[in-house]
């Protein structure tokens, strides 16, 4: 049978993303590939079809991390089935710890927001920071330099906090190297176990497609490594 068969595609929520064009679906997942009695989650996934003559999929992340790829798709789906000449599926999906559509979504380590506002008060995670310029302003530089030891203890104290959280049980499930597998599985579930992965990494992105093509996963996959090309986008 269709091995495309484990998704189950069907227009998207209009409150998660408006284009008629894009599909959405959700694909199970182990939590720990390296210990399937851990438990399930899933992510969703959306999708555009190839226009012409399907040559595979594109897999999308815009970045973060902690951007949501439906959101991306969503924005810039046009754009992307242009670039790719139409021959594509332009795939995207909100990794683990985004969101609240995927399993596991966002780690919220408050019991609300106030909460949150105590704990970063007077910080700049809060208040945010001046920095036109790209920090070439060296008061600037010495506004954001003065704060590194208490962000350092703050974010200390964080990891704390989320450990000892309800939520922080699936702290272990979400990164980078589960990310990057996830792409795997669907590659390997939408154009087959060892097909070409093309991927488009935009900001932390590139993050994700350096992890890849570094991974044991990336040595099962036909070109993977083979033709990674620098992509620039000039938005108006």
């Amino acid at each position: 049978g269709d091995s495309r068969a484990a998704f189950d595609w069907s227009p998207c929520d209009p409150a998660v993303i408006q284009d008629p064009t894009i599909s959405c679906s959700f694909f199970e997942i182990p939590l720990d590939y390296h210990d399937l009695h851990a438990g399930t989650g899933r992510i969703a996934v959306a999708k555009v079809n190839a226009t012409g003559e399907r040559l595979g999929a594109v897999f999308i992340n815009p970045g973060g991390p902690g951007e949501s790829g439906l959101a991306a798709l969503d924005e810039a789906s046009d754009l992307l089935v242009a670039l790719t000449g139409g021959q594509y599926d332009i795939v995207s999906w909100d990794p683990r710890g985004i969101g609240n559509l995927t399993i596991p979504g966002d780690i919220f380590c408050f019991s609300n927001l106030d909460e949150y506002n105590t704990f970063w008060n007077g910080t700049i995670e809060l208040n945010g920071i001046e920095y036109t310029g790209v920090f070439t302003d060296p008061v600037d530089t010495e506004a954001l330099l003065s704060q590194a030891a208490l962000m350092q203890r703050k974010y200390e104290e964080l990891g704390q906090r989320c450990q000892s959280h309800p939520a922080g049980k699936y702290l272990k499930y979400v990164g980078t190297a589960a990310t990057v597998r996830d792409m795997v599985a669907l590659a390997d579930v939408l154009d087959g176990p060892g097909s070409p992965v093309n991927y488009i990494g935009l900001s932390y992105g590139t993050v994700l497609g350096a992890w890849f093509v570094n991974s044991e996963w990336c040595c099962f996959h036909e070109s993977c490594g083979t033709d990674i090309t620098s992509l620039e986008l000039s938005v108006p």
